[in-house]
């Protein structure tokens, strides 16, 4: 009686349901072979936990950014999901910097360690994700590897900053995981998962924007609940590897779209906070450099450059140069080509191999995220080795699936070795290049000298190179070197025009200097680090008015650009005029209210003004920060001393002069003359 209970409920369920409820035949297999990808994977990248950071954004999101580098606090949390920064609103993957930060500190391994678990646990996910769906351990398994192993893949492992690329992906794998449960057995208290993982993953990146439509691919294939009985029994069988013929629960594709309705919204809203991010971060460039045309032609040539970079992964880099008006007509063409013959063959096989399908729409619609941002010309690259990490999945499916279909005529044994045999190779091959791959990541100079031997007229990289040799060695000569060469790439590059001119300013040339940074600023109306620059060449000028007026446009762009205060408070200091330089240095304060250093300028600054308790009150926030900062105790032992608390003056010369501080003679014998030292 039980027997024939079960066997109707299990009739009664979706193909999708049966597939789940298929008990693995061997339980320890799956963990095995988990095992074997961790450990493989860890392999490959073990020398990205020895990497540097790079200064290529890095900097903006980690070490230089002052919401990040004091860990998680109060003042952090709220930036966190309020701001803009960088032209993206992705509050995750903020907070999960902060948690780095607070535990790591500014150490590159921590950082680098993280992202490598993470990546690990997205491998895991999708093995785990695809035998559920299918039903096939060893397929899943192999995709898995492909994930995890493809060099195209390094660059968003091995790149601090590309966190957000690791973490929509986690958020929105776990997203499809939880879907498939709600497949299993609908039900708000299973779809209210789905929506808040999708939320999560919205929040680290909108790359996974399209996720509801990938949803809709995955209800025709491998769930099958959007197909006709027939073609239901044939997939389920293909992905069960015909063990059993299974009913069907046939779904309009209305109704699926309906069910989805949530998932839209929240793309929709993701959609909104991405356009305000955009518009007020100033990521659209203010000189349209190429035509519609030339970004569709790109966009034909990308779709199918990525193919033939998973096939074929060689010369890699960081980024690649917009190709503008040089794609030969026969490559648009040979690419429009293959795409469509691609699509046809797609739909062609729709019945027969419908993972071909599904596979090829995964591809193209995970990649759309992309394409709107290189119609709107957002950022300066139209191609990125990171956008596919979500995207290739899709294909992966179509060649694991498609050797297993094309093989179909061998004898089981011969099929299960040669397939072991050319899978071990592959696998072998893509962590060996993603191993070589891992190593181009060591620092910035390495990286930068990699693409460069790709590519040796990027602008973007020249400027790159350029920057890291003012910040880091102060070059000045080298780096204008490299931001001319840049300027020779792409003649309309503002970055190339302001990194140029604040080299020529720091190397003693400010007339230069100012033309170039006007230029920049001519190019991009919206550029407070122009503007901060070209004040600081007036000021070499003794142009004081018209630096003071640079260093507030560039705060009133940009009102958290604490460089462009630093600059103004030294510049009002420089005049003598100590109220509109306090003003500065307590807006410095309250952007980093951790920072030891600004709350000890800013109480130097009030004892200047005499205002003795105003300097003591922030001097004991500085020391409060940071217990070791001489500078905090020396302002609070001058301090006291004008407000006549000797004794306390006393205590903290003693604490400031054993962090390293030291006094004028005079000061201590009028300290003397009031009272002679406790201590002695």
């Amino acid at each position: 009686m039980n027997r024939m209970h079960t066997k109707a409920a299990l009739e009664k369920k979706s193909p999708a349901a049966q597939i789940i409820a298929s008990p693995a035949k061997s339980p320890i297999t799956p963990i095995l072979l988990a095992i074997g990808l961790t450990v493989v994977t860890c392999l490959t990248y073990w020398r990205v936990l020895f990497n540097q950071f790079i200064g290529y954004d890095d900097g903006i999101y980690l070490y230089e950014n002052p919401f990040i580098r004091y860990g998680i606090t109060h003042n952090s949390l709220k930036w966190a999901f309020t701001t803009n920064y960088v032209s993206n609103w992705h509050p995750i993957t903020w907070l999960s910097h902060l948690i780095d930060v607070s535990l790591f500190g500014m150490n590159p391994t921590g950082h680098h360690a993280v992202n490598l678990l993470i990546h690990i646990l997205n491998t895991l996910i999708l093995f785990f994700l695809l035998k559920k769906m299918t039903g096939s351990m060893w397929k899943s398994a192999f995709v898995a590897a492909l994930f995890s192993l493809h060099p195209l893949h390094v660059q968003s492992v091995a790149w601090a900053a590309e966190r957000k690329d690791l973490l929509s992906t986690f958020f929105g794998l776990l997203a499809i995981f939880a879907y498939v449960r709600y497949v299993e057995r609908p039900g708000i208290g299973r779809y209210i998962p789905v929506a808040a993982l999708f939320a999560l993953g919205l929040m680290s990146k909108a790359m996974i924007v399209t996720l509801p439509i990938l949803l809709l691919v995955l209800d025709y294939w491998p769930l099958g609940r959007v197909v006709s009985r027939q073609s239901a029994v044939v997939s389920a069988e293909r992905s069960t590897g015909g063990a059993s013929a299974l009913t069907t629960n046939h779904y309009r594709l209305s109704t699926l779209i309906i069910e989805k309705i949530p998932l839209f919204v929240l793309s929709g809203l993701s959609g909104v906070m991405a356009y305000w991010a955009e518009k007020t971060g100033g990521a659209v460039s203010k000189i349209q450099l190429f035509s519609v045309s030339m970004r569709i032609d790109d966009l034909i040539v990308g779709y199918a450059g990525y193919l033939v970079k998973m096939v074929w992964p060689q010369k890699l880099a960081i980024c690649y140069p917009p190709p503008g008006d040089t794609i030969p007509v026969w490559c648009i063409i040979a690419s429009a080509l293959a795409l469509t013959a691609i699509s046809a063959l797609a739909v062609i096989l729709r019945r027969k191999a419908p993972y071909f399908l599904a596979g090829w729409l995964w591809y193209v619609l995970a990649l759309t995220p992309v394409i709107a941002q290189i119609m709107k010309e957002v950022g300066d690259q139209s191609i990125s080795d990171r956008f596919t990490y979500v995207p290739l999945i899709g294909i992966f499916i179509i060649i694991t699936w498609g050797i297993s279909d094309w093989l179909g005529f061998m004898r089981a044994p011969q099929k299960t070795t040669l397939l072991a045999i050319v899978g071990g190779a592959v696998i072998l091959a893509l962590a060996v290049c993603s191993y070589t791959e891992v190593g181009y990541w060591k620092d910035s100079r390495t990286l930068y000298r990699r693409a460069l031997a790709i590519n040796p007229k990027d602008p973007a990289i020249d400027f790159n190179m350029g920057m890291e040799y003012i910040t880091k060695d102060r070059d000045f000569t080298n780096a204008v070197r490299f931001f001319r060469e840049a300027l020779k790439a792409n003649p309309s590059f503002s970055l190339a025009f302001n990194g140029l001119g604040l080299a020529l300013a720091k190397n003693g040339h400010p007339d230069e200097a100012i033309e170039q940074l006007r230029t920049a600023i001519r190019l991009k109306s919206e550029y407070p680090e122009a503007h901060n620059n070209l004040g600081t060449a007036l000021m070499m000028k003794r142009q004081y008015a018209d630096a003071i007026a640079e260093y507030k446009t560039a705060i009133r762009q940009n009102p958290h650009y604490l460089l462009s205060y630093v600059n103004l408070g030294n510049a009002y200091v420089l005049l003598g005029k100590w109220k509109e330089a306090i003003e500065a240095k307590r807006k410095l304060a309250e952007f980093e209210p951790d920072s030891a250093v600004r709350h000890a300028d800013l109480a130097q600054a009030l004892g200047v003004v005499k205002d003795f308790d105003g300097s003591i009150k922030e001097a004991k926030i500085a020391a409060r920060c940071n217990p070791k900062l001489a500078k905090a105790y020396q302002v609070l032992a001058i301090a006291y001393f004008y407000k006549q608390d000797y004794r306390n003056a006393w205590t903290n010369v003693h604490i400031s002069e054993k962090l390293g501080a030291s006094y004028g003679p005079a000061f201590i014998s009028q300290l003397t003359a009031k009272l002679a030292d406790p201590g002695s």
